[in-house]
């Protein structure tokens, strides 16, 4: 709500699709850490993560069929690896690890995940 004050405040009512896409991912983030806690309280962490990657393949299926690609060995080896190691492991390490938090640390941990996923320039 911060952040839209504060592009009112700056912008005047004009508001584009952007903006507008900006501020439902933001509340869909916020949203995460809650509905995963809640998600580990009922299902196991191996559960919640085959079930968010089976979500996923079908949300990004599409743009398979949209963009011309090619996959040779180097892309394959990085989807793999991406797949596997920061997408699966990341995943089940994370809704595993909310069994032993509580939420508000979560949140912490989870705005955390911005930072460190950011391209900080070396010297």
């Amino acid at each position: 709500m911060a952040f839209t004050g504060v592009l009112v405040t700056v912008k005047g009512f004009e508001i584009d699709k952007g903006i507008i896409v900006s501020i439902l991912a933001g509340i869909s983030y916020a949203l995460l850490g809650f509905f995963s806690k809640i998600a580990t309280k009922n299902h196991h962490a191996l559960v919640i993560t085959a079930w968010q990657i089976l979500i996923s393949i079908f949300l990004t299926l599409p743009f398979l069929f949209i963009y011309d690609w090619h996959l040779n060995f180097n892309s394959f080896t990085i989807v793999l690896i991406t797949g596997i190691l920061h997408t699966a492991i990341a995943l089940f390490l994370w809704y595993d690890a909310l069994n032993y938090i509580e939420l508000s640390l979560s949140s912490i941990l989870q705005y955390l995940d911005i930072v460190f996923s950011t391209d900080i320039p070396h010297p």
